[in-house]
Formats: C-alpha cells, structure tokens, sequence
C-alpha cells in the first residue's frame, strides 16, 4: 500500500502492460493495473481524509481544554458579587423603587 502520492507516481512510472503479439496491450492487464493504480489512490485519499480528521479533532480538543481553562481563571479572578443591601436598593439616589 502507498503510503504517499509520490510511491503512487513511482508505481505508475513502473508500471508496464503486457504486449500482444500482434501489437497493442492487453487490455485485461491494462485494466487490472489501473484497478490497481486507482485503489492506491482511493486508500490514500482515504487515509489522508482521516488523518486531517484526527488532527483536526485533536486541535477542537485543545481549543475546547483552553476554553474551560479561560472561565476557570475568570471565575478565580472576578469578584464575587453579593448583595449587601439584602434586597434594598442597588443603586443608592435611585428612588425609581
């Protein structure tokens, strides 16, 4: 199996068809090397595919760990926030209450 698309080029610069001994290839062999030839490609493709998936899974991972480390230091860092006032006014002059 090629692992890269350059051992996919290096199979197709090797690849040769069986002559007929009238002149031409033998389309059978012909077919069957390129059958071969696309499935190296189509696994390749493949395995790309996948690979690009798994780093970019890896990736949202590490975002989503530096997301929760964000609120993790805010909710460290904020002040909380209580009522003093036990449900009187908040704003002290505002006698809209």
């Amino acid at each position: 199996m090629a692992k890269s698309i350059e051992e996919i080029a290096k199979l197709e610069q090797n690849t040769h068809f069986r002559r007929r001994f009238l002149g031409g290839v033998d389309e059978d062999d012909a077919w069957l090397k390129l059958e071969h030839l696309h499935h190296e490609y189509v696994e390749l493709i493949r395995i790309e595919r996948q690979r690009a998936q798994d780093i970019l899974t890896q990736w949202e991972r590490y975002a989503d760990s530096l997301e929760e480390r964000i609120r993790q230091l805010e909710a460290k860092s904020s002040p909380k926030i209580t009522d003093i006032n036990d449900g009187h006014k908040s704003n002290p002059g505002d006698d809209s209450e």
